[in-house]
């Protein structure tokens, strides 16, 4: 009772001073380990409750689960937003304060879910990691700024319905729908092997359109680090519009795993002349590195285009062929 009126409170005079348009980071659930829900385990009244974070957890893989446990039963609650600090608050004895395994695990879930947001002690930021780190988490957060208006209008229905954003399926594997067309298995160890169970639907999973699974049917996948168990419901608009958005990060198999052609036009001084400047094809590397590169004749739009629909049909890097980029 004490902290739902001292949450009310904050709220109330936040509005008062600065505007009807400000909200608080309030706390929803936050068990401390005891994996329950209910009122005395609930600090923020729920109808004030739209920028949530779940308490503070370890920055280790026991600190995710943890982090889980209070989401799911936030959204058992009648939360509707709610999310946690990437890579967990405290540090734990890795040199940064959590592992990378941990930091990306946990920005691939913060990305999906109601609240995406990074703090805590120690050291978060991906680029005080590697580079891989950094493409990984740069991929997540672009995946998430794209998401935005779906979850703006899926929030909306879970809130005057209220449930969570994210709706959680099963207590074993914190199995979620991000709103209607979204399911996602979080990645909770360091193998990064999941057991999926499919709700009703066909899921196409985001990182291989070839993979479709049926509602009903299980599976259990072992997904890397540049990936995670996300799946868009098939046929869906949000699903075609992020499938995209990860191709173009390079992070979709299979070319996040191998090279893949460009072709690009160098800017030219003779801007008034008909002919456009002369296109140079690359074959550029997972790393970003150039490892092949030709001027190509250039005598019509349309030979131009009959050259890249046959490098994409005859290619064989790929399973798909090349991606070709035309800026």
């Amino acid at each position: 009772e004490y902290s739902h009126a001292y949450y009310q409170d904050f709220h109330d005079y936040t509005r008062d001073v600065l505007g009807e348009d400000r909200v608080n980071t309030t706390r929803p659930v936050d068990n401390y380990g005891a994996d329950i829900g209910g009122e005395a385990v609930q600090f923020s009244p729920q109808d004030i409750t739209w920028a949530g974070w779940v308490g503070d957890q370890d920055g280790t893989f026991e600190g995710l689960e943890a982090a889980l446990r209070n989401m799911y039963w936030s959204d058992n609650d009648g939360y509707t937003v709610f999310g946690s600090d990437i890579g967990g608050y405290r540090d734990s004895d890795e040199p940064n304060g959590r592992s990378k395994e941990v930091l990306i695990r946990w920005a691939q879930l913060g990305a999906l879910s109601g609240i995406m947001e990074n703090g805590g002690s120690g050291d978060h930021r991906p680029w005080s990691y590697d580079e891989e780190t950094t493409r990984i988490y740069r991929a997540f957060a672009k995946l998430r700024h794209n998401l935005v208006p779906y979850l703006m209008e899926e929030g909306g229905k879970a809130f005057a319905e209220k449930r969570g954003l994210m709706d959680f399926e099963n207590i074993v594997t914190k199995a979620y729908m991000l709103g209607d067309d979204i399911f996602v298995v979080p990645v909770q160890d360091a193998s990064g092997s999941v057991t999926v169970e499919f709700p009703a639907g066909d899921w196409v999973f985001a990182f291989d359109p070839d993979e479709v699974f049926e509602g009903g049917s299980s599976t259990t996948m072992s997904v890397p680090i540049t990936s995670y168990p996300l799946f868009f419901r098939e046929g869906s608009e949000v699903g075609q519009i992020h499938r995209s958005s990860l191709r173009e990060s390079s992070m979709m198999s299979p070319t996040s795993c191998a090279p893949r052609w460009t072709m690009t036009f160098p800017l030219s001084s003779t801007c008034r002349s008909w002919m456009p400047p002369q296109p140079v094809l690359q074959l550029v590397e997972p790393s970003g590195s150039t490892t092949a590169s030709t001027p190509l004749p250039w005598t019509s739009t349309r030979w131009a285009t009959g050259v890249v629909e046959q490098l994409v049909a005859s290619s064989a890097r790929t399973s798909e062929g090349p991606s070709i980029f035309m800026p």
